[in-house]
């Protein structure tokens, strides 16, 4: 993992997500943005990352409009949805509109940093709970 592009509603947490990834080392350039339309700018002049995990309550868009925009102008960019959400019509939703996964922002360090390695690498992720509902 080298490139993330956190796309997310608080800028605090966003902030403090990127302090937590960058301590897995010094290679890793994370840029945090707080709208889709950040998101989709920084993605035309820096793009792409190998991950953009994108907050489905991100502001000023509708739940995953953030995701079918990001898929419609840049369909080869990985992006992974995060949610504090567990309701799988989302999250299939989001699976079905081309996010590789769906990891929990409730979830500890530990368990969201596996999450966002394997969506990285072009592995899938979806909750355990969610796995067998969506």
């Amino acid at each position: 993992m080298k490139d993330l592009l956190i796309a997310g509603d608080h800028l605090m947490s966003d902030d403090a997500m990127a302090y937590m990834l960058s301590q897995l080392g010094p290679d890793i350039r994370i840029v945090a943005v707080g709208s889709v339309d950040q998101t989709l700018e920084q993605l035309g002049t820096d793009g792409p990352f190998d991950l953009v995990p994108l907050d489905y309550d991100i502001p000023r868009t509708s739940r995953l409009r953030g995701l079918e925009l990001i898929q419609q102008q840049f369909p080869a960019q990985t992006v992974g949805m995060l949610s504090g959400h567990t309701d799988v019509h989302p999250l299939k939703s989001a699976i079905d509109g081309g996010a590789i996964g769906w990891p929990l922002k409730a979830r500890s360090e530990d368990p969201l940093l596996h999450a966002l390695r394997m969506m990285a690498a072009g592995r899938q992720f979806i909750p355990k709970r969610s796995a067998g509902r969506a």
